[in-house]
């Protein structure tokens, strides 16, 4: 009995970003978990990594802070309704399938 793994992409690093607003670029290839804690609403963009992976992002809400997100495949087809307050986190779990994001989000965590 054995494993068989093909193009298994694994990087645990932790990039962290103190405050983002604007456009703020994910590079999934610096790592696969990411920290940003709002300033003002934040348009991301992804930089694809290498291949298929599992990724994570903890938003932290530096205030009533709208976050937007690049074309991502929603658990149940619908965004998650983001917590958008001070003090609050939510974290995003990706999938990255080689062509397609997907995503599930747990909201509302209290930091």
């Amino acid at each position: 009995m054995g494993i068989s793994v093909d193009n298994l992409q694994i990087n645990d690093a932790v990039v962290y970003d103190a405050e983002v607003a604007a456009a703020s670029a994910i590079n999934w290839n610096t790592g696969n978990r990411q920290r940003f804690t709002t300033s003002g609403d934040v348009t991301f963009t992804f930089t694809n990594p290498a291949g298929p992976t599992n990724c994570q992002l903890k938003l932290s809400y530096g205030g009533a802070h709208t976050p937007t997100f690049p074309a991502i495949k929603w658990a149940g087809g619908t965004e998650p309704t983001w917590t958008k307050t001070s003090g609050k986190t939510d974290i995003v779990t990706l999938y990255f399938d080689g062509t397609s994001w997907w995503g599930s989000a747990v909201l509302n965590f209290t930091t």
